[in-house]
């Protein structure tokens, strides 16, 4: 193939932790501003590995550069390392090409993530199972089999919230490197309750997929008791107290929905996607309850696709970019696939079409929805139909106009910034998304910003999740900034494991029980659940954090809780930056 004079290709092939090809991996070349620099600048022709893990980058502009693969949070290098210092920088060339790249990753692209509901649902569901990363917003969908088993593959490390089609308490879940199985999800007790959404305006067509909530407190149950005044760990088991119920369900096509064990009590059903809410009260007994139904106000459900204006494929580079509508209260988003389809929840109304997070190199050409809707309103009513195209073209890096953008990330110790990257976040749906390694003492350094709010995000520092705090803008004008302050709210993450013995001090493998390890810092909770192997991970605040074990059944007894020579029922475990972190050990006495 033809090589431009002014740029090169790297060619090469990745394998994962296994030896095996690496299939539909992220691939690209991340520029090295000057030699020896390990904070990286700009992502380049980004590409993903063949079904072999064979890849091309192609049209590289002359230069130096690390070659880069896998996750953005947690990227591998070549010749084969997860740490930007040691990786090998690469020289291109005008018109040359450099074969045989090969490496593998160090760190893996995902982990599966798999389960299955308490109790399997009464009626098919056509929904989706969403896992929705916290802080992000990015969510992956998976269908729900008809035998209430699932399986997510190659989920980033991170805490996400699952959401199933059925209605079942929300869950959340810690995914660090390695496969979750086994996971059951929901109550096997309690009763199902079976009900329909009825939708004026839209005649034969489906009824859009909505949240439903099913909240209320179950015959019998008390409020805790306030935690003020607790040093050391804190033991709820579940004749303690029964806490508030709180199920979400999503509807199928027919507007048929159904909630999964269910404990009586007083209850409030209610649907407010947009809106006023739709509510109404709900008493359930001991027994199933079905034909409830639902009336809620129209809204309608429409698919869309991004394209490129020269009809070339959509790059890989702007995944993790959302569509977005605004109206005049708000606005709703949505995420695009991998061949740039979408599907967008709309009420009636008029909207402003555009798109969020999306990389420098890229602008909206054009939208449309039965005409051309970029300079005018999106307006929305029954009885219509069509598809919103979105349309990009390319934009050439040299030509972008911005200003310089430096200053210093804070709240972690200098020379702990290693892999870091900080990402701003075009705030509104005409901003773009620009990226930058940190230097080792949490300085950074954009070349070229463009006019425009944006919001900063740092990943890939290992083992700390990272968020701005308190939520920040940065508005950029025509003028270049320097020495400005992003401070950071860390998290280090924690990990345990279970051990259960009987009477007699024999160790039992033959029972784990299900339960919540909660940490408690101030009027602040994290927490996750006990997973099937015994083990649990959460990522923690830096301070002093008390530990509680919920849900435990009556069988099982707390005899200890400790992090190396801490006894964590009588002292909190003292999470702090640079400091190793002890596994905790829990000990459960089990008596049939």
């Amino acid at each position: 193939m033809f090589q431009g004079a002014d740029s090169g290709v790297v060619t090469g092939r990745l394998l994962n932790l296994e030896g095996k090809p690496a299939a539909n991996v992220r691939v690209g070349a991340l520029a090295v501003d000057a030699p020896g620099d390990t904070r990286g600048g700009a992502l380049l022709a980004i590409t993903e590995t063949d079904k072999d893990g064979q890849y091309r980058l192609e049209k590289i502009p002359a230069g130096r550069y690390y070659i880069t693969a896998g996750l953005v949070s947690a990227p591998s290098y070549y010749p084969g390392t997860g740490n930007v210092s040691a990786a090998k920088e690469i020289q291109v060339l005008a018109g040359s090409i450099l074969d045989k790249m090969d490496f593998s990753m160090s760190v893996p692209d995902g982990v599966t993530v798999s389960g299955r509901l308490a109790m399997a649902p009464s009626i098919a569901t056509t929904a989706k199972i969403n896992l929705i990363e916290q802080g992000i917003g990015l969510q992956r969908e998976e269908t729900l089999r008809p035998d209430g088993t699932f399986e997510f593959q190659k989920v980033p490390p991170g805490q996400y919230m699952i959401q199933m089609p059925v209605g079942i308490p929300n869950q959340t879940l810690s995914v660090a490197d390695r496969d979750i199985t086994g996971l059951v999800l929901g109550n096997a007790g309690g009763v199902r309750v079976v009900g329909r959404l009825k939708m004026d305006g839209i005649g034969t067509n489906p009824v859009p997929v909505l949240s439903i909530n099913l909240s209320g407190l179950p015959f019998g149950s008390v409020v805790p008791p306030p935690q003020a005044g607790v040093v050391g760990g804190v033991i709820v088991g579940a004749a303690a107290f029964s806490q508030s119920q709180n199920f979400t369900a999503r509807n199928n096509s027919d507007g048929s929905f159904e909630f999964l064990g269910v404990l009586p009590g007083t209850y409030s059903l209610r649907e407010g996607s947009f809106g006023p809410a739709v509510t109404m009260p709900l008493v359930i007994a001991d027994k199933d309850i079905s034909g409830v139904e639902l009336a809620v106000p129209f809204q309608a459900e429409y698919t869309g696709k991004v394209v490129m204006a020269d009809g070339t494929k959509l790059s890989s580079g702007i995944r993790g970019v959302s569509v977005e509508a605004r109206y005049s209260n708000g606005s709703i988003g949505t995420a695009i696939a991998s061949d740039g389809s979408f599907r967008l929840r709309l009420f009636q109304g008029d909207f402003q079409m555009g798109l969020r997070n999306l990389p420098l190199g890229f602008k909206i050409d054009s939208v449309t929805f039965n005409g051309d809707v970029l300079k005018t309103p999106l307006h929305i009513a029954p009885g219509q139909s069509g598809e919103i195209i979105l349309t990009l073209a390319s934009v050439p890096l040299d030509s972008i106009k911005g200003i310089r953008f430096s200053g210093r990330v804070t709240g972690i110790p200098t020379g702990n910034y290693t892999g870091g990257k900080l990402t701003l976040t075009g705030a509104d749906s005409t901003a773009n998304n620009i990226d930058t390694m940190l230097r080792q003492d949490g300085t950074f350094e954009f070349q070229k910003v463009p006019t425009g709010t944006y919001m900063p995000r740092v990943d890939g520092i290992s083992n700390v999740i990272t968020s701005s705090g308190p939520m920040q803008r940065i508005f950029i004008g025509n003028d270049d900034v320097s020495g400005f302050q992003i401070p950071l709210n860390i998290r280090l993450m924690v990990t345990g494991s279970v051990t259960v013995v009987d009477v007699d001090g024999h160790k039992r493998t033959d029972v784990t029980p299900s339960a919540g390890i909660t940490f408690h810092r101030g009027n602040g909770i994290s927490g996750t659940n006990l997973r099937p192997d015994s083990t649990f991970q959460v990522p923690l605040e830096i301070g002093d954090q008390t530990i509680s074990i919920d849900r435990l059944p009556p069988q099982f007894t707390v005899q200890s809780i400790t992090a190396g020579s801490d006894d964590l029922l009588k002292s909190p475990l003292n999470v702090q930056f640079g400091a190793p972190l002890p596994v905790i050990q829990v000990r459960l006495l089990y008596k049939p």
